[in-house]
């Protein structure tokens, strides 16, 4: 590379003294361009000329001399040729040092040149430590629910008591029967929801994988558990219970309409009213209740509104169900300080 090359390459950094040598020049020259600071130019040039008068020579005309030795000393002219000299150098770099003696109040400088090319400070990255233990990705067939739960050799009993026990274990840990995890997989299935990864070796593997993080997802709505306590019952990371929650939040508020609806037609509605007038209920088309759900980052402007018999700040919704829980209908979210009976 050549010498002209290698300059234009290079930065300069002038030094303070000479920063502040430009800045009063330009701001006495400033001073001359605009009439209205002509006084503060003539102030300037008075405090000059008594500091340093041997600077200044003045004829018999004492007017004149200063009028024309002011226009000598702020020549615009001169000062604009002086600045397009001094940007058309080239830059140079310096390595600035401060005086620890003297609080980084000063510093002095050295002129070195470095080409662009170069790394300038060499950053020196931490070393980090390596791990006590070989990280090992969870084995499912080893997780303790589906050893419990999900392993062909206690499923069967698993179906027999989740659907015939509502205080079992099962129903207490994820407030539905083993029959319903496997509508919920077979709705993964069908809509494409669920595919296999690279950690997945078979479909198997895939759908152990699938119904233990269901039950997970179960297991947070049911009992608001986090999502740091379930690793140990999966054998798969919270991370990835944590993503997989909010994908299925999504996914089964997408299909909505298809489970959540009041009755449209008569059959419709004798399938629902046919429980109760078993109970001598006739003519009942459904329970209607209110729940509050706890509202955990409520704005301040609402906590009033919302914290009502509770005594923390929630939301109310209110819910139309069939005899056999089935969901029929939630209206809006309402403060949680409004009456049910004021809920429609």
């Amino acid at each position: 590379m050549s010498d002209p090359e290698k300059a234009n390459r290079r930065c300069y950094l002038p030094p303070p003294k000479q920063i502040a040598e430009h800045t009063n020049r330009f701001s006495n020259s400033f001073s001359l361009l605009f009439p209205h600071n002509r006084p503060t130019a003539i102030t300037r040039f008075t405090s000059a000329m008594s500091a340093n008068p041997q600077r200044f020579q003045f004829g018999d005309d004492f007017a004149a001399s200063v009028e024309a030795e002011f226009h000598r000393e702020f020549n615009v002219d001169s000062y604009t040729s002086n600045i397009e000299a001094e940007f058309s150098r080239p830059f140079q770099l310096r390595d600035v040092q401060y005086d620890d003696e003297d609080d980084n109040d000063s510093y002095y400088t050295n002129d070195v040149w470095l080409d662009c090319e170069e790394e300038l400070r060499p950053r020196e990255r931490k070393q980090r430590s390596p791990n006590a233990y070989d990280y090992e990705f969870g084995n499912v067939y080893q997780a303790n629910w589906y050893i419990k739960f999900l392993h062909p050799s206690v499923r069967e009993q698993t179906y027999y008591l989740s659907s015939r026990d509502r205080f079992g274990e099962f129903r207490s840990l994820f407030r539905m029967p083993l029959k319903k995890i496997d509508d919920l997989v077979s709705l993964y299935v069908q809509n494409g929801w669920v595919r296999r990864t690279k950690h997945c070796k078979s479909d198997e593997e895939m759908i152990i994988s699938l119904e233990l993080r269901i039950l997970g997802a179960l297991k947070v709505l049911g009992h608001n558990a986090p999502f740091r306590t379930l690793k140990s019952n999966t054998n798969i990371s919270d991370k990835e219970h944590r993503m997989f929650f909010t994908q299925f939040i999504h996914h089964i508020y997408s299909i909505r309409d298809e489970y959540i609806g009041y009755p449209k037609t008569e059959e419709e509605l004798a399938v629902v009213v046919e429980p109760y007038e078993r109970c001598f209920l006739p003519g009942c088309g459904g329970s209607v209740d209110v729940v509050h759900v706890k509202w955990g980052h409520c704005p301040a402007g609402d906590v009033n509104r919302c914290t009502g018999k509770e005594g923390y700040p929630s939301l109310a919704f209110e819910v139309v169900t069939g005899f056999n829980r089935q969901i029929l209908g939630v209206s809006q979210a309402h403060f949680g300080t409004r009456n049910d009976k004021h809920i429609v």
